[in-house]
């Protein structure tokens, strides 16, 4: 293992590649993103975890209005797309998510 002490978090990305093409999944943040992305040598993968990568999420919004975008639409189009955990047409159970569905809260 090797560890690097830097004064910024760019400093320590230089240090640590020492000029070496370095590969990274997609990280988590917009910030983060920005500073990989305007780094040299550095190729930006696919985020780890998803079935959907980011360009197949913007093609599906693109198609769909802004009131459209919860989670779940692209959730059941996805299931739907790959054949997740479906009985025919219909979510595999009867449901297609096992949330609590609850109204806003007043207090």
């Amino acid at each position: 293992m090797h560890y690097v002490q830097a004064d910024t978090y760019r400093e320590g990305v230089h240090q640590a590649l020492g000029g070496r093409l370095v590969t990274v999944h997609h990280p988590t943040s917009r910030a983060a993103l920005a500073l990989i992305s305007s780094l040299d040598r550095v190729k930006v993968l696919p985020a780890r975890g998803f079935l959907l990568p980011h360009e197949g999420f913007r093609a599906w919004a693109d198609g769909h209005g802004v009131e459209r975008l919860r989670q779940e639409s692209p959730y059941r189009w996805v299931r739907r797309g790959h054949g997740f955990l479906l009985g025919g047409a219909d979510p595999a159970g009867g449901r297609w998510n096992l949330d609590q569905r609850r109204g806003p809260t007043c207090v």
